[in-house]
């Protein structure tokens, strides 16, 4: 069915992409950290003359900002100037540099190739996003969906506000709406099954039990609405496929059954015994390791992109918890409240998303004619993915870059276990709700 939801040009967005020379990235780069930017995704792009492009690009809130520094290698040469010593996240993306694209980040000045021939050291991982150059961009939000099947709908949402974003179009409110509630339920799915699990680790069956019951009850709401109990195939680039919307009651009846679990579970002595001054992760060291998510937020780091890189409107006033702590009791608290937060913005989005409902957006992204790029960045569970994409002038995707928030917030983990804990490593698992990491191929 096609839609009849009248679709729009989209708006002017800042989004410049600033040529600077190697000379100059380190001090463009710490102007930008200093104006409160931060770094979200490093990508290299293999060029024809035996030279790399290399984008960095720095996002900032209040308003939502987004800025790329893109420099270049010499032909044949196989270093880049490292920015490691102004941003920890920064040594993360050169050491991925090294391992897709040979690329060694250095703080001397980059020498060109050996004896005039390409220098590169030899790859020792194969991204998959190299395998997506060459395809139609619209045909990759299966593959991302299943490369990360815990976030698959948030991931899907990123990639088509990138493909959305590259070819200047906004899908009509309604989807955006849509689209906001599917990553709630998402949300509430994840956090849902990671309560479960750490009042599990604590000795609390009974209360687990209540918050698995819960975790499957929003999981038959997820079919229901979708057709998928994960929701994947529910969103498109240009539009989004809803069986279905929930009605008011029955949301409303989860917030109450939420909101009963939430106070017997942070009223627990025995949780407290558990989790309080344990795995702690200073806010110093979240903010340090670019750490995202309910983990940034438990340890004191106000950093949402549903508030500060929103694509619907709604979700700028969405309440933002945060702790100083930083102890794994914290992180179990943010999820908690995250969770009524989750269901309270789904029921206020109801109203203008049930127009989106039974229709399929007939946009087709095609050739323009000339090279685009566009970046996509969501709130998932575990935190702000951040995607970009650049398309040639037929449409095919000429380079993919997908940042998982895990990738930052793996570091910052390490950091937490540092202090007392017991032998029982789970429950670092469940506090901190990683996945494992993706195998290279």
């Amino acid at each position: 069915m096609t839609s009849s939801l009248a679709h729009r040009p989209a708006p002017a967005r800042f989004r410049p992409s600033q040529e600077v020379g190697v000379v100059d990235l380190r001090w463009r780069a710490e102007a930008l950290l200093d104006d409160g930017f931060r770094l979200a995704l490093v990508t290299a792009v293999a060029e024809d003359d035996g030279a790399h492009r290399i984008v960095y690009l720095f996002t900032a809130s209040g308003p939502d900002r987004r800025v790329e520094l893109v420099t270049h290698t010499a032909p044949g040469g196989d270093t880049v100037p490292s920015l490691a010593l102004l941003s920890f996240p920064a040594g993360r993306f050169e050491r991925e540099l090294y391992e897709t694209h040979g690329l060694l980040a250095s703080s001397a000045p980059p020498a060109p190739g050996r004896n005039g021939t390409t220098g590169f050291a030899a790859p020792t991982r194969h991204s998959w996003e190299v395998d997506a150059t060459g395809r139609a961009a619209t045909d990759l939000v299966d593959v991302v969906e299943h490369r990360h099947p815990r976030s698959s709908l948030s991931h899907a949402v990123a990639l088509s506000l990138a493909i959305e974003d590259a070819n200047d179009f906004a899908v009509p409110p309604p989807v955006a709406a849509a689209r906001a509630i599917l990553v709630e339920l998402e949300r509430a799915t994840n956090h849902l099954r990671s309560i479960g699990a750490m009042c599990n680790d604590a000795g609390l069956t009974r209360w687990s039990a209540e918050a698995l019951s819960l975790h499957r009850e929003v999981l038959t709401l997820n079919e229901e609405i979708t057709g998928s109990r994960l929701l994947r195939g529910a969103v498109t680039p240009g539009g989004v496929r809803l069986r279905t919307l929930p009605e008011p009651r029955r949301l409303r009846e989860l917030e109450r059954v939420a909101t009963e679990f939430r106070d017997k579970a942070l009223s627990s002595p025995a949780l407290a015994a558990t989790y309080r001054r344990r795995w702690i992760l200073t806010n110093r060291h979240a903010a340090m390791t670019g750490a995202l998510g309910p983990v940034a937020r438990a340890s004191g780091v106000d950093a949402d992109a549903r508030r500060d890189h929103p694509f619907h409107p709604g979700t700028v006033l969405v309440n933002t918890v945060t702790s100083r702590r930083g102890d794994a009791l914290a992180r179990l608290e943010i999820r908690v409240h995250e969770l009524g937060a989750s269901l309270r913005l789904l029921r206020d989005l109801l109203p203008e998303a049930r127009r989106a409902v039974g229709t399929v957006s007939s946009a087709a992204f095609g050739g323009t004619g000339h090279p685009m790029r566009g970046t996509g960045l969501v709130e998932g569970p575990q935190g702000t993915i951040a995607t970009r994409v650049e398309l040639d002038e037929n449409g095919r995707v000429e380079n993919l870059r997908v940042v998982d928030p895990s990738f930052l917030t793996r570091s910052a983990f390490t950091l937490s276990q540092r202090g007392p804990h017991d032998e029982n490593g789970s429950t670092v698992d469940s506090g901190f709700d990683l996945p494992d990491p993706a195998p290279a191929h």
